[in-house]
């Protein structure tokens, strides 16, 4: 990935941001993100995905207060203008595993939704703001196994209509016209907080991700390979799902 997109991710990595805390396996607060994204195009209008759902460690064990491990698919955009603000505006679905030290009761494995809300293209959200000022989060019940995930925009109501499992979970709060560039992208990564935590799957049950399209008419797409100097022990590799199209597994060594 070139320097400036994986720039542009850490910033938009905003699931969750634990507190800083005492020394130890998780003491260090980073954004990790292994996966593949689509060049930008003004023919993307939204993106899905089919994701398994796999059990990952948190810094060593499951109860640790502070660790995160997600899988995830999204679109999307840089600001207008170019330059102004934030670098990259999202909508993203996927799954999410939240230690023990989780704010509210967000701790556990969640199907969750997340879009930047429209103060973030201008950065104006603020002074100091918080993640929920940046990003509106909800949380669902745990998946139960493969399940489908996407977003497109709706030209009935210009809003970014959230899914998963088939049903609408969430809903960008505006229309994104002018304030996200006319050219989006398809983004399908999975991610940790912690150099510690693992991504979901290991070496003998990966992660699949498969029915990788974005939304343009035809769902025909190149992908290219997308990293945020992760750990050595976080792998990628291609392969061709026996659904046909493009396919991703994920998985820690």
């Amino acid at each position: 990935m070139a320097a400036s997109a994986a720039a542009a991710l850490v910033v938009a990595a905003l699931t969750v941001m634990p507190t800083a805390h005492a020394a130890g396996s998780c003491d260090e607060l980073t954004s990790n993100l292994l996966g593949k994204f689509s060049a930008s195009s003004t023919s993307v209008y939204g993106t899905r995905a089919r994701i398994e759902y796999r059990n990952p460690n948190l810094c060593g064990n499951d109860s640790t207060s502070f660790g995160v491990s997600a899988a995830w698919q999204a679109v999307t955009a840089d600001s207008v203008p170019s330059g102004d603000g934030y670098a990259r505006n999202y909508a993203q679905v996927g799954y999410i595993q939240l230690g023990s030290g989780a704010p509210g009761s967000t701790s556990g494995v969640h199907i969750f939704s997340q879009w930047t809300r429209k103060c973030f293209a201008h950065s104006n959200c603020g002074t100091n703001p918080s993640t929920n000022d940046l990003a509106a989060t909800e949380y669902w019940p745990a998946p139960t196994g493969t399940h489908f995930y996407g977003q497109y925009l709706r030209a009935s109501d210009d809003r970014i209509h959230l899914y998963a499992h088939g049903d609408q979970i969430d809903v960008v709060g505006y229309d994104v016209t002018g304030d996200w560039a006319a050219s989006w992208r398809s983004e399908y990564f999975g991610e940790t907080h912690h150099d510690a935590d693992d991504l979901p799957g290991t070496a003998d049950n990966k992660t699949n991700f498969d029915y990788l399209q974005y939304y343009n008419g035809s769902g025909a797409q190149s992908l290219n390979n997308g990293n945020s100097g992760v750990p050595a022990r976080y792998n990628r590799e291609a392969y061709s799902p026996s659904v046909g199209g493009l396919g991703m597994r994920i998985w820690t060594q």
